[in-house]
């Protein structure tokens, strides 16, 4: 698996050439079939809340196919529903849940890393409990809206080990750590996950099983190959705001935030200066440059959903160059920068300013 952008192109010609690919694959007839059986066999929604940073790919990690769970990014996972932006999109979720009559599971996301603490969420001041509790914030509010034993909508906390790419799934005081289960078989792990979800159905259960079994064979992967330090650290050269980045979940690309509370601006300014450390700590190659990558999605594309898009795209770059600049200006003269709308059913960027 790649882990730096390629010799000889920039961070926004990769960004270009990667959104093209991931576009021409996702619509693929062979790709469309895949989700749609997919989707047919386990047709609960998988929701996944977590940190912007680069190096967490639920896709990847799980072996899941593209476009089936749905990433929501901000710093440090720190979500809050009471948010209005935030809360709109989850009583969207929901509602298209029950009314195709699916069900839908809320991952809570944290990540660590167990070879050095300064691997882990830079978010949370690199401290695992406080990400945790960040977690469990998240899943009491969506307790209190939905309730705790919901069997339609479900709340889950999961931890990401970034070194293996291990999930560890969290219910009270359990939990389970799938690098520790790589010696059990399907049914154990089945019994296992029914004792620490027992209002989950089965049908929602075996779901979320796929990412389980999935993750697995991941962290085999992972065991036999080893990672490269630059694997292990931050080596992200894009900034990326907005929506509809799925496309763009590679490991060590990008930093990725929503504008989903009150700081996201703050976030932009976080972002800039992880940034900033790579390109002096020389993990980035200056010649390939830096990108900040602004987007709107959207879906219909009747009416004036795609020009509400691209409005608010234009928007998030206002604000984020400008903070970029009163923060870091002295990432500028490497900067390069694309604005644009994502089409949702077919994940292409179509370009509307760049600065």
């Amino acid at each position: 698996m790649p882990t730096r952008i390629p010799a000889g192109i920039t961070a926004l010609e990769w960004a270009i050439n990667r959104n093209a690919s991931q576009s021409a694959l996702f619509t693929s007839t062979e790709e469309r079939m895949k989700r749609k059986l997919y989707r047919t066999q386990h047709p609960t929604i998988i929701v996944a809340n977590k940190c912007m940073d680069g190096r967490l790919n639920m896709t990847t990690s799980t072996g899941i196919p593209l476009g089936i769970i749905v990433p929501m990014r901000t710093i440090g996972g720190k979500f809050d529903l009471g948010h209005p932006f935030y809360g709109e999109i989850i009583r969207d979720q929901v509602d298209y849940a029950v009314d195709n009559g699916r069900k839908i599971i809320y991952l809570h996301t944290y990540h660590f890393s167990a070879s050095d603490s300064h691997y882990g969420c830079a978010g949370h001041e690199y401290s695992t409990e406080n990400a945790i509790e960040g977690a469990y914030k998240l899943k009491r509010q969506f307790d209190d809206v939905f309730g705790a034993s919901n069997t339609t909508v479900y709340s889950i906390v999961v931890g990401m080990e970034t070194d293996q790419d291990g999930l560890i799934f969290h219910s009270g005081d359990q939990k389970i750590d799938l690098s520790n289960t790589l010696e059990k078989d399907h049914e154990e792990i089945t019994v296992a996950f029914q004792e620490m979800y027992p209002h989950m159905s089965r049908n929602a259960l075996d779901d979320l099983l796929q990412l389980v079994f999935g993750n697995r064979t991941r962290i085999r992967e992972v065991l036999t190959q080893g990672r490269e330090p630059i694997a292990l650290n931050h080596a992200e050269q894009i900034i990326a705001v907005g929506r509809g980045f799925s496309w763009l979940h590679e490991p060590n690309r990008a930093l990725i935030i929503g504008p989903y509370g009150n700081n996201w601006i703050n976030q932009v300014a976080v972002q800039a200066k992880i940034i900033a450390s790579n390109l002096e700590e020389k993990r980035i190659n200056p010649a390939q440059r830096l990108l900040l990558l602004c987007t709107g999605q959207y879906r219909n594309t009747t009416g004036f959903e795609r020009q509400l898009a691209a409005q608010k795209a234009c928007y998030l770059f206002s604000q984020s160059y400008a903070e970029i600049e009163r923060t870091h200006p002295e990432l500028l003269p490497h900067l390069d920068t694309l604005v644009g709308v994502v089409n949702a059913d077919t994940l292409l960027l179509e370009e509307v300013g760049t600065k």
